[in-house]
């Protein structure tokens, strides 16, 4: 798979991070290469889940966005994309 952006695809890492309520402490949970991996590990999740893009945006917050990733990873994915900027070149969204 290759993005529409400047870097090249093995620097690109989607950031899984666990918050307290308070979102006072974090913990990384877990960091994959594609969007689409990180929409499925999101629904594998119970709890204030968030993802990262590669840029560091928060891209996906699950139980706030209008689908969960448990209904469609490929909504997640899109929206995590979108969101960051990185459309991937082989997707049409």
């Amino acid at each position: 798979m290759t993005v529409a952006c400047g870097n090249p695809v093995h620097n690109l890492v989607w950031r899984i991070v666990w918050t307290d309520a308070a979102e006072t402490e974090s913990e990384l949970i877990a960091a994959f290469r594609y969007a689409e991996d990180a929409a499925i590990a999101v629904a594998g999740h119970n709890g204030q889940i968030v993802v990262y893009a590669p840029t560091g945006k928060l891209v996906w917050t699950e139980g706030r966005m209008t689908q969960s990733a448990a209904e469609s990873y490929d909504y997640a994915a899109e929206v995590m994309y979108k969101t960051a900027g990185l459309i991937p070149v082989d997707k049409k969204f």
